[in-house]
């Protein structure tokens, strides 16, 4: 049986790199595009087919020893993957309007997309979007009332995608960065991290012109960084990583973990 687990786990895992190897051929070989729901539902199959591995190989392990690194490469792999596609979706995405710098003419190009695509002022972003979502202004006199719903619709499902996307991308980070990392399980220094991180992405974004500058997209994706990361600190959740040998006393990286008793 543990050998047809570690078998069946193999095929898991070679699974899960089809999906990948997908995208990177139609966005980067083929220059074509695919659609955002298309590109999640290969990214969660993705996923599904590598912890359905890891899940195999775990329970073909007979030493706590051996499982607790299963465990911990997994969630390294796992960091990773995300880390690619959240790359992929920041920088290179086509569909978000990822269009990168003429660089022959970066200068003009630069001042042209920073006075177009950015914003500074808090709040003024997210604003519109609760403004669209709860009562959008567009002026559609024009249309038929038929027509005038459907547009609206449209609009409120635009801006709540936005506020939504935002909070989610960077939301896995307050579950990654306190378990394999140990000092980032003090708030701060989490925090600190996380805000760094995020104003480099939005300066990296204005000078690739990749996607728009924005200060609130900084708001919102530390608002879900956070909110995943107070959910990390819930005692159940603790006792959980505990278990997987995840969140112990010791450092991380350190597979000398005893099973509780």
């Amino acid at each position: 049986m543990q050998k047809l687990k570690r078998l069946l786990s193999i095929i898991s895992f070679a699974i899960s790199i089809m999906p990948m190897a997908f995208i990177l051929y139609v966005e980067v070989i083929s220059h074509q595009y695919l659609e955002a729901s298309a590109l999640f539902i290969l990214c969660a199959i993705e996923i599904l087919f590598f912890l359905l591995g890891a899940g195999l190989l775990h329970s073909a392990s007979d030493s706590y020893e051996r499982k607790v690194r299963i465990v911990k490469v997994s969630a390294w792999i796992l960091f990773f993957i995300y880390l690619a596609f959240l790359v992929f979706l920041l920088f290179f995405y086509s569909q978000y309007g990822r269009a990168h710098s003429d660089w022959l003419n970066y200068h003009q190009f630069l001042s042209q997309y920073s006075y177009d695509r950015m914003n500074l002022i808090p709040f003024q972003t997210i604003s519109a979007y609760l403004s669209d979502i709860f009562n959008p202004t567009t002026d559609l006199t024009n249309l038929s009332p038929e027509v005038s719903d459907i547009v609206k619709g449209q609009i409120r499902q635009a801006a709540l995608l936005n506020i939504c996307g935002n909070i989610a991308a960077f939301a896995p980070m307050g579950a990654f960065l306190p378990t394999l990392f140990k000092k980032q399980r003090k708030f701060w220094v989490f925090f600190v991290t996380i805000l760094c991180t995020l104003v480099l992405v939005e300066t990296a974004q204005l000078l690739l012109g990749a996607g728009f500058c924005d200060i609130d997209d900084i708001i919102l994706n530390a608002l879900g960084a956070v909110l995943v990361f107070m959910i990390m600190r819930l005692g159940f959740i603790k006792n959980i990583l505990r278990k997987l040998g995840l969140h112990s006393t010791e450092v991380c990286s350190s597979p000398d973990l005893e099973p509780e008793r």
